[in-house]
Order: C-alpha cells, then structure tokens, then sequence
C-alpha cells in the first residue's frame, strides 16, 4: 500500500507541476526517484536540525550512494523541466508558469531547471497510505465515510473539488484526524523567542532563543488527545483544535 501511494503521489505530482507524469504506477523506469528524494530529504532533514553539518559534508564519504542517487534525481528532474522551458510556458494548465516566473524580491533569484521540482508527493502519499491504514483498522468509520460519500456522489468521475465535496465534513474530520496521527510533515516547527521572554512548562525561555516541538509529539500527548482514533474530533472545536498542527 505504501508503495502505490507513493506511486500514485509522484505521477500526480509529475501531472500536476509539469503536466507530464513519471509513469511510476505502470513502469519501474523511474523508480529511483523514490529512493532519490527520501536520501536527499534525510539530508535535508539533519541540516535543518543542525545546519553547521552542512560545512562538514560528511555525507560524502559517508552516503556515497545517496549522492549518486542525488545526482541520477537532479538529471531526471532537469530532463524533465527543459522541454517546458523550451516550449510556450503556458502551453498547459500546470503549475509550471508560476514557478518559472518566481522571483525572490530581496536577491531576485530564480529557480534553476533542478530546482523547479517541489518534491512534495512524500506528504501526499504519506496522508493517503495513513488514512487508508486507519480506515481498515476502523471499519465502522469506513462505513460511515462510504455512506457519506455515495450519498453526495453517483460516480467516481463526480468526485472533485467542490461545493459538493466541501459538504462531505465525515470525510474531511477523517483526512484531520489522520494526519494528526500521523502527521505527513512531522519535522519540528521552529519558532524565536520574542522580545520578552516567555514562559513554556514552568520554564522561562529568555529573547532571541530558538523553541519547536515536534507534530508527532504534540499530536500524541494524551492531555490534549486522550483517545487514539477520534474521526469526529476534526468536527467538535473543543477536541484539541488549538493543539491541531498537521
């Protein structure tokens, strides 16, 4: 299951951002990219937890593979970014023109041809591998999701984004309640103390101090979520809302 929805987020992806699709689901031609993008985001990962590793570069002794995958990604990403470039922008109804067209209003920066790929099928797969997970293990919440939705739509090719589909609250308090159980980002959320200081857990954290949490952590403090799977709390604003970062 974790494989299909990985498959199925990066050919989403691959539509949605350049109108052309890594063709995961049906050949094994590119399934290095997988592999690619989960050693470049452990990577990425451990320099945000400790950016001077990066001067290091102790990856490259250490993660030869990882850097020869790295650079196979970039390749591939830049094969795939050139015809665009090269063809009218808004030839398709992509992402691909507002991307191009980003600019850093401070270095006036662009992106370059590798760094036009915004790797974000892993979150995607991730929430959709989990709520199918947690709907087979919650058979009485899969019912009632089905229910919902064959009442609102009478076929797969109605289902869209939509007035329709805003009304589907079951299935919306279903998607919320799994990525708080498992959250698809659950890198820590960074924050600097502000002039002032404040005061966390009976302990005082002076100015210019750099604090975060983990999702997957506050997600899974029982004071705040005192029960495991709760698809109705997404629904009831007493339930933990303000502790709710998916």
């Amino acid at each position: 299951m974790t494989d299909c929805c990985k498959y199925l987020g990066y050919d989403t992806m691959g539509e949605f951002g350049f109108s052309q699709s890594f063709r995961l689901q049906t050949k094994p031609d590119n399934d290095l990219l997988v592999e690619a993008v989960t050693a470049t985001s452990r990577q990425a990962g451990a320099y945000v937890q400790y950016p001077a590793l990066k001067q290091l570069q102790l990856e490259k002794p250490l993660n030869g593979k990882g850097n020869w995958m790295r650079a196979k990604h970039l390749d591939l990403m830049s094969d795939l970014v050139r015809p665009r470039l090269l063809a009218d922008k808004k030839s398709q109804h992509d992402l691909f023109p507002n991307s191009v067209d980003a600019e850093d209003p401070q270095t006036g920066h662009r992106f370059s041809e590798s760094e036009l790929w915004i790797e974000r099928a892993e979150p995607t797969s991730t929430a959709v591998t989990a709520a199918f997970f947690y709907l087979s293990a919650y058979p009485g919440c899969y019912t009632k999701l089905a229910s919902e939705i064959r009442d609102t739509f009478f076929s797969a090719s109605e289902i869209r984004s939509g007035p329709e589909l805003s009304q589907c609250q079951y299935y919306r308090a279903c998607i919320d309640e799994t990525m708080r159980m498992s959250p698809p980002t659950s890198g820590t959320l960074w924050r600097k103390v502000c002039p002032g200081g404040v005061v966390l857990d009976d302990e005082y954290i002076s100015t210019g101090y750099i604090v975060g949490v983990s999702p997957f952590a506050l997600h899974g403090n029982e004071d705040l979520f005192p029960d495991l799977y709760v698809e109705t709390r997404a629904v009831d604003p007493l339930c933990g809302q303000t502790a709710f970062s998916p």
